[in-house]
């Protein structure tokens, strides 16, 4: 009589089984991790773009004067900042308006470097204060350069 032959896995396929799993796991859980981290990095750069074009509107609107301004908190908007240059070009008539909006990060995320800061700028050339309106609504918008990360300016 031949012995019965048992059916199933050792021991040794098992834990070989049970460590490609766990090492699928980990690898699955950073991926999901750089994900998150990417998907929150996005909506940033997202509100600051919303923030900086909001910004421009106003000024070009006449809500908010065309003047230099320097890190000016954001009342609708707590943890950003505002800047504001004003300067004029070599065409005659012409001045650059560039906005730029930052996010404050607190000092304690700052100083660990765990994130820098998300950071967006619009910069519109319009027809300097001393021009008159003559050429038409719409005619200061000659030019806008959205700059920042995706824009090929950091």
């Amino acid at each position: 009589m031949s012995p019965a032959r048992r059916s199933g896995f050792s021991l040794l396929e098992v834990i070989m089984a049970t460590a490609i799993l766990l090492g699928c796991l980990i690898v699955l859980g950073d991926l999901a991790a750089v994900g998150r981290r990417h998907a929150r990095d996005a909506e940033d750069l997202t509100t600051a773009q919303w923030l900086c074009q909001t910004k421009l509107n106003e000024i070009l609107a006449g809500v908010e004067l065309a003047r230099p301004v320097e890190n000016q908190t954001l009342p609708d908007a707590p943890g950003w900042a505002y800047s504001v240059e004003v300067e004029s070009l070599d065409r005659p008539g012409l001045v650059s308006l560039r906005v730029t909006v930052s996010e404050v990060l607190p000092e304690l995320e700052e100083a660990a470097g765990r994130r820098r800061a998300r950071q967006f700028t619009l910069t519109r050339w319009i027809r300097g204060p001393d021009q008159q309106d003559t050429a038409g609504p719409g005619s200061e918008s000659l030019l806008t350069t959205p700059s920042g990360p995706g824009f090929g300016a950091d």
